[in-house]
């Protein structure tokens, strides 16, 4: 699945263990980006910008107050010096507190940016079972999990986790700009409706991915759940708006309709989700998750009229 404009700019599905890492530290920027996103969203906001001000008011009716108390004649000549003292450390505790609240952000680059997030990790939510409520054609015949948390892994002697031969790891597409990678995105096969569910948590996006599930087996009522998740997506930050994200998208999709999956949708745990911080900080954040999610949907028509689908 490959495609060049000029011969420079290619996307294609590597295995590579140094495109792979370039991948990985390229997701991971773009997480420490996220919270530059929500420190500035956290600083613009109109009650934040209100505290703030409030507290220079208070701050300077302190300071006068404080400065008539001194020595007579001497109170208006103190005051504006007090104020260069006390005004620089309200502004100073205002940025700390937006650093200290989006350090989550940080915290999550970091652990994203590893072989351990790319062959083990990927959902925070754990893995629920269903066995007495679930219906007997939504039964999986095989146990095995594709990159989940019990797969069996071995790490090799460059430090990378790898699963078994017989299990498929996950799908990594990389844009690739003179031979330097620009944009990634990591689709992972979902092969159990366990691991589904912590990858997708809306019960009716399952139900739909359900209903175009058919039988492993002919003649029998079994099916086994295979579905796209997108684990994350994110192209350099100068070269974003050129197409480069949107035609990895177009890629992904392409797979998954070349080998029969269901999907792709996005992990409701990708690589660039919202975190739980306090609502001042989510204004851009969310604005950006649903403009993603607008065009991935818009994609996928488009690649199912040109197929025909």
């Amino acid at each position: 699945m490959t495609s060049a404009t000029n011969n420079r700019l290619t996307t294609s599905i590597t295995t590579t263990e140094a495109d792979q890492m370039a991948s990985l530290h390229l997701i991971a920027d773009s997480i420490a980006q996220q919270r530059q996103l929500a420190a500035r969203s956290m600083l613009t906001h109109p009650a934040m910008l209100s505290c703030l001000t409030f507290s220079l008011i208070i701050t300077y009716f302190f300071t006068r107050a404080l400065s008539t108390t001194s020595s007579s004649g001497e109170g208006d000549d103190t005051c504006p010096y007090l104020l260069l003292i006390t005004w620089p450390a309200c502004i100073m505790v205002y940025l700390l507190a937006a650093a200290h609240t989006t350090h989550p952000y940080l915290e999550k680059a970091g652990r994203t940016g590893t072989w351990v997030w790319l062959w083990r990790g990927g959902t925070r939510y754990k893995h629920r079972r269903r066995e007495q409520s679930r219906s007997p054609s939504r039964s999986s015949s095989s146990t095995s999990k594709v990159g989940g948390d019990d797969t069996p892994v071995q790490k090799d002697h460059s430090g990378r986790y790898e699963e078994d031969e017989e299990k498929e790891g996950d799908v990594m597409l990389v844009t690739k700009y003179q031979n330097r990678v620009i944009g990634t995105l990591v689709l992972r096969i979902i092969h159990t409706e366990e691991e589904l569910w912590g990858h997708v948590r809306d019960a009716v996006v399952r139900e739909q991915l359900y209903q175009q599930y058919t039988p492993s087996t002919p003649g029998t009522g079994s099916c086994q759940p295979v579905v796209g998740v997108i684990r994350a997506w994110t192209v350099q930050q100068h070269l974003r708006g050129i197409g480069v994200g949107k035609n990895l998208l177009e890629n992904a999709v392409r797979i998954c309709r070349e080998r029969g999956v269901n999907g792709p949708v996005f992990s409701d745990c990708h690589a660039n989700e919202v975190l739980g911080l306090p609502v001042v900080c989510n204004g851009e954040l969310l604005r950006r998750e649903r403009w993603a999610r607008e065009v991935f949907e818009r994609v996928k028509r488009e690649v199912d009229d040109a197929v025909g689908v």
